[in-house]
């Protein structure tokens, strides 16, 4: 065997190895092409690679090309000298969406971690599916929406703890878009986005201003920004779906 390619490992408890490979090494490096885990093991581990002729001079090296996730988070073994190259990849809270459109899916994550109000998150364009919120709020620390990427929002929404870039495009229907950070934020938001299940969640015009937070809107040849409300876009007891733009 010198090749392992595109193949997916799926329903497997987070107890379990769904991969164990024994083998006594090759001239050259077994190449995993494409292997998907979809489930996070717990006391599991994605792969559990075994040397079975560690005398011999020849050691078993297993390189992971491309693996989801793109990070081993520690759960992988390696016995009697094999060495399983699993590259780092993309940076952790980076969606890779290989399992469905669910925020809440641990394996559609680069690092296999749902992110948390410390994750700086990156949402790629071309990813097998785009990402969707629903349920509780989802909390992050700076959020990339990269051009050609979509996250469409519903249940309670996102909080962005830090800065905005939303070079893609962020819609949908929920109860609250939160800036709290004191970074910057631009990019394209549309949908509509109520507060306290009552208002549209709007570029704000005046009153209380977030102190920290700078929000770029385009165009302004004077090179000038303009704050953003306390936590939330300025309201306004009418709905609309005019996109922020900022």
């Amino acid at each position: 065997m010198v090749t392992f390619d595109t193949v997916s490992f799926t329903g497997y408890a987070p107890t379990a190895t769904p991969l164990t490979i024994t083998h006594p090494g090759a001239a050259s490096a077994l190449a995993f092409q494409d292997v998907s885990f979809s489930v996070v093991p717990t006391s599991g581990f994605y792969l559990d690679a075994t040397d079975s002729n560690p005398s011999d001079g020849v050691p078993l090296v297993i390189d992971m090309l491309n693996p989801n996730p793109l990070s081993d988070g520690g759960r992988v073994l390696e016995n009697g000298g094999a060495t399983v190259n699993w590259p780092a990849g993309v940076a952790p809270g980076t969606w890779t969406g290989v399992v469905d459109t669910s925020w809440n899916t641990a394996g559609n994550w680069s690092d296999g971690q749902v992110p948390t109000a410390t994750t700086d998150v990156t949402i790629p364009s071309g990813t097998p599916f785009s990402p969707a919120t629903s349920g509780a709020v989802r909390q992050v620390r700076d959020l990339t929406v990269q051009a050609g990427a979509t996250l469409t929002m519903g249940g309670g929404g996102v909080n962005v703890n830090g800065s905005l870039d939303a070079a893609g495009v962020i819609t949908g229907n929920t109860a609250s878009f939160v800036l709290a950070g004191t970074g910057t934020a631009r990019g394209t938001v549309t949908g509509t986005f109520f507060s306290d299940g009552q208002r549209h969640l709007l570029p704000r015009t005046g009153g209380s201003w977030r102190p920290g937070l700078t929000v770029f809107r385009p165009p302004d040849p004077g090179g000038h920004t303009a704050a953003v409300a306390a936590r939330r876009w300025a309201t306004t007891s009418t709905p609309s779906t005019t996109a922020l733009v900022m």
